[in-house]
């Protein structure tokens, strides 16, 4: 396994908690395609790390940010904040 993937796998128990109680919640648009889609994004806040899950394509996914980048991600429509 890569030491990437490693240390991402760590956070993997936070995904679930992250989908049932989010921190915040964004609508972005995503203009890859030849259409416009929009996509939920997920934000929690655990300590210095945030996890977002993102929707891509159908795909779903997850990525970890430190919490001091997470003004890079909010954007697009915030439908909900706790």
């Amino acid at each position: 396994m890569r030491k990437r993937q490693a240390q991402r796998d760590r956070f993997a128990d936070l995904i679930v908690p992250t989908l049932s109680e989010p921190d915040e919640v964004w609508l972005q648009a995503d203009e890859r395609q030849a259409r416009v889609r929009y996509m939920p994004l997920y934000f929690r806040a655990f300590g210095a790390i945030a996890v977002a899950w993102e929707q891509r394509g159908g795909t779903l996914g997850w990525t970890f940010y430190p919490a001091e980048r997470l003004n890079e991600r909010r954007k697009g429509y915030l439908l909900y904040r706790k």
